[in-house]
Parts: C-alpha cells; sequence; structure tokens
C-alpha cells in the first residue's frame, strides 16, 4: 500500500483539526505528526497551507495550556488569535528595524578570513 499523498495529509490534518474546537480543545503539531505519520515541521507547513491557500482562517494557535492548534468555535476565539497575530508581526516590525538601524552601523562586507595553512 503507498503512503498518504500530501494532498491526503493535508486532508487528515484538516479532519483532526475539525475535531478539537475551541482553544480548550487544542492539539500541537507533534501530535498531529505522530497521528499522520509526518515531522512535526511538515504538519507546520500543511496546516498554514490550510490557512492561507485554502482559505480556513478558522485554523487558530495557542500558547496557553493545552497548547497547539485548534478550529474555532466563534468569532470570538478567531478575534483573540488575531490579537496574538497581530502582536507578533508588530514585535517582528520592530525587529525589522532594529536590524535596519544596525545595517547602517555594520561594515558594508565580510572581513577577510585569514587562510590556515
Amino acid at each position: 500500500m503507498l503512503p498518504p499523498s500530501i494532498g491526503d495529509r493535508k486532508q487528515i490534518i484538516y479532519e483532526i483539526l475539525r475535531t478539537h474546537v475551541g482553544p480548550a480543545r487544542a492539539i500541537t503539531a507533534r501530535r498531529i505528526g505522530e497521528m499522520v505519520g509526518i515531522p512535526e515541521r511538515a504538519v507546520r507547513a500543511l496546516i498554514e497551507d490550510l490557512i492561507l491557500e485554502d482559505g480556513h482562517g478558522e485554523i487558530c494557535a495557542t500558547v496557553g495550556h493545552p497548547p497547539g492548534y485548534f478550529w474555532a468555535s466563534c468569532a470570538e476565539d478567531a478575534r483573540e488569535y488575531h490579537t496574538v497575530l497581530r502582536a507578533r508581526a508588530l514585535n517582528i516590525l520592530r525587529r525589522r528595524r532594529a536590524c535596519r538601524h544596525a545595517i547602517n552601523r555594520l561594515p558594508t562586507t565580510r572581513p577577510r578570513q585569514p587562510v590556515l595553512l
């Protein structure tokens, strides 16, 4: 028997998430990976694809207890996750700004490394 295709795995992950409704029922990427038989990183990539490519913005995540992904049970769940995403995005922009300022202070190119014989 052939292993499930990427599309089949994505569908399985979708079905798993549909049964984890609300933040109290969140499930970790690690656990989903164990259930589907793929690495955690692949689970995260397929969930991102479900959200961005397939339009399932109802898929949310929490770092609370339990941590993990869940299907929003209501607009309030999605609104709370939206607030978390906004805070993360703003923090990334602040870090980007700090990096841009560092670029202006740093030498243009890397220093030459001595050749060791």
